[in-house]
């Protein structure tokens, strides 16, 4: 009996360090996990809130939101995944990204963090403007409404931005980096920043243009009540028509002369003024005016391990939509000059696009079909939408997709989408898509 009694107190002792240690490798095991999970929600903005804005990630909004999606077809059925972006069109940064990471980034720690990006904007010179894009990290949430107020904050990462006019923009440029964070903060900031230099000389700069446009209404006034003082000295000649008519002559010849000192010293100070400020914007105008809407999709901010694994090699969002052979998908921002069939640069960023799509199901066959509106006859609409199709296919045919799998066909205004009555009408119905023939 004392020998029963003690095996199974051993046994029990037994069981009890294994469980122990199970209880001890799951905990390890979960908190290792958790480390080097994805600390940003949402990294690919396929999650939705009820009003249709990303969830968890905040951007105020004002005169410009970029919350979209790649593709739709023509009766807006989302086929693509969702991306998001930022327009700068200020001096300093003005819109920005930002979320609260699911764990705090620790400073000290090593993390690795990875997005990809591109350009929606057809003028370079504003893209060598933009040069890079920078992500910075808060301990704290810095709401900033209206759009127009800027964020101040240290950046932890910087990214280059490609510019290069004699290569063809890549459709996404994908950048990472492994770095130890210097600073901590559960807030994660995407956009451009500026800093205590940059903040005082845009403060002091605006305050000197408020200045001097008061200063220019003060001095416009004081001319006004100046002139308004001046009295006109014109001899009486009598009663007679003779003398009334020279009465007359010499008043307009006096207003005459008012008006053009009047005008000529509003204009010098006008010029004068504008010179100034036309010296201050190039300060801060040049380096930072510009007008680029940059897009970000599937972003990873991932603790690195001790074996230098981390979990960012999944968060890249591999969605392959599902197309029905029959069904007609819109292809936005294809653009020409009018009456022409050239494609302009910034049609290349939706048939690059489509281009992928392609690539993604090397089997499918599609048609692409032109549109115009009811403006020309029907025969010249006819050829004008016919050559603005075959012009998409040669744009992919030379992109390496086989001919065979391209078909084209213009129908000019014989199948509108909407009333030819009204310039946003014709615009609608000024289009190209493309039909899905074949898929497997």
């Amino acid at each position: 009996m004392f020998l029963k009694t003690k095996l199974s107190k051993y046994n029990c002792f037994k069981l009890f360090n294994f469980l122990k240690t199970i209880f001890i490798y799951f905990f390890l095991l979960f908190c290792f996990a958790t480390n080097a999970q994805n600390l940003i929600p949402n990294p690919g903005f396929e999650e939705r809130l009820k009003d249709g804005t990303p969830k968890y990630w905040t951007q105020p909004k004002g005169d410009y939101y970029h919350y979209e999606h790649m593709l739709v077809d023509t009766n807006g059925n989302e086929i693509s995944n969702y991306i998001h972006g930022l327009c700068t069109i200020l001096p300093l940064p003005s819109e920005y990204l930002c979320v609260k990471l699911k764990q705090p980034v620790v400073a000290g720690k090593q993390y690795f963090f990875k997005v990809k990006t591109y350009v929606k904007d057809e003028t370079w010179n504003r893209i060598e403007k933009l040069g890079f894009f920078e992500v910075a990290v808060l301990p704290y949430f810095e709401q900033v409404s209206p759009i127009r107020t800027r964020i101040k904050a240290a950046p932890l990462l910087q990214f280059p931005i490609d510019s290069n006019t004699e290569r063809e923009r890549p459709f996404w440029q994908y950048h990472h980096i492994t770095f130890t964070a210097n600073t901590s903060g559960e807030y994660l900031y995407i956009g451009r920043f500026h800093n205590d230099f940059t903040f005082s000389l845009y403060d002091s700069l605006i305050r000197i243009k408020e200045g001097l446009i008061q200063k220019r209404k003060a001095d416009l006034e004081l001319i006004r009540d100046s002139f308004r003082q001046i009295k006109a000295e014109i001899p009486n000649l009598g009663d007679s028509k003779s003398a009334i008519k020279k009465q007359k002559q010499l008043m307009s010849e006096f207003t005459s002369n008012i008006n053009k000192q009047r005008t000529f010293l509003f204009n010098e100070i006008q010029l004068n003024t504008n010179q100034l400020l036309d010296s201050i914007n190039k300060i801060y105008l040049d380096p930072y005016y510009f007008h680029v809407r940059l897009y970000y999709d599937d972003f990873c901010i991932s603790e690195i391990r001790s074996d230098n694994t981390c979990d960012c090699s999944d968060t890249m969002y591999n969605y392959k939509p599902k197309f029905e052979v029959g069904k007609t998908y819109a292809l936005r921002n294809i653009n020409f000059n009018l009456d022409k069939y050239i494609l302009l640069p910034q049609s290349y960023v939706e048939l690059n696009n489509l281009l992928n799509v392609l690539k993604e199901y090397p089997k499918m066959c599609i048609k692409i079909m032109g549109h115009t509106d009811n403006q020309n006859s029907d025969a010249y609409n006819i050829t004008l939408s016919n050559n603005r199709a075959m012009a998409c296919v040669k744009y992919l045919t030379k992109k390496g997709i086989n001919p065979n799998r391209l078909t084209w066909q213009g129908y000019g205004e014989r199948v509108p989408i909407t009333t030819n009555e009204t310039e946003e009408g014709k615009a609608a119905n000024r289009r190209v898509e493309f039909m899905v023939l074949k898929v497997d």
